[in-house]
């Protein structure tokens, strides 16, 4: 792709993972809550915290960015769960 997607892609991608952090933030007085789900449900909740807070850029093509950014959020989420899981300690 181009480097507008490329830079379009990080700053989803970091916006991402702040979000993301938000959202295991909603759990720090009962972290057992999260880690009693399974991945599909964590999946899930987390795409639908992130997908309303995220700003999609005007210039680029709303169908081509949402399948960039769907794609991008859904490979983000996956590496987010998988850490999780993995450092549930």
């Amino acid at each position: 792709g181009s480097k507008r997607y490329s830079k379009e892609s990080i700053r989803l991608s970091e916006r991402c993972v702040d979000i993301s952090q938000q959202w295991i933030d909603t759990y720090q007085n009962n972290y057992g809550a999260l880690f009693n789900k399974d991945t599909h449900t964590l999946k899930k909740e987390l795409k639908n915290y992130i997908r309303p807070r995220i700003e999609y850029p005007k210039f680029i093509p709303s169908f081509v960015w949402w399948w960039i950014a769907q794609t991008v959020i859904n490979w983000i989420i996956e590496r987010i769960i998988e850490y999780l899981i993995e450092n549930q300690e």
